[in-house]
């Protein structure tokens, strides 16, 4: 299969080898995938367009509603019992974040980005407790010299 319908896949080649979900040689995939594996998501600024409407992203409130999510372990159902996976249910993602464009599945560009910016949120939140710190220490008198010393 060199080329998908343009509604699957907007229009772009896929190239030869890929695997439709489902039509796996080694087992049904949720995904499409390369023979080397998962391929990097586009995030090109000329790809990209801005949503209109949209304010800046608050870092804080991803990461407490990336706390607040419901992460479990789970496995597909035609995998072996065996096999687990660990993560948020796409449903729950989808109400928690309002992203992409179903509740069955969850983008990787999403779950990278959310990753990315919880991370960011947390590097503040390290940096600014780093700050409390040492304005505490710095307040703190030097104990005098112990004279039994």
């Amino acid at each position: 299969m060199d080329k998908l319908e343009a509604a699957e896949i907007g229009g772009l080649p896929i190239p030869s080898g890929w695997t439709k979900p489902g039509e796996d040689p080694i087992g049904p995939r949720p995904h499409w995938q390369s023979p080397r594996g998962l391929e990097p998501v586009t995030s090109a600024r000329p790809q990209q367009r801005p949503v209109t409407g949209e304010g800046a992203v608050n870092g804080f409130t991803v990461l407490e509603t990336l706390a607040a999510l419901t992460v479990s372990t789970w496995r597909y159902s035609w995998e072996p019992e065996r096999l687990r996976h660990l993560g948020p249910m796409a449903q729950d993602w989808h109400a928690a974040f309002g992203l992409g464009d179903t509740d069955t599945k969850i983008d990787l560009v999403d779950a990278n980005s959310i990753a990315i910016v919880a991370i960011q949120a947390l590097h503040r939140q390290v940096n600014d407790r780093q700050q409390e710190v040492a304005q505490l220490h710095a307040q703190i008198p030097a104990a005098p010299p112990d004279p039994a010393r």
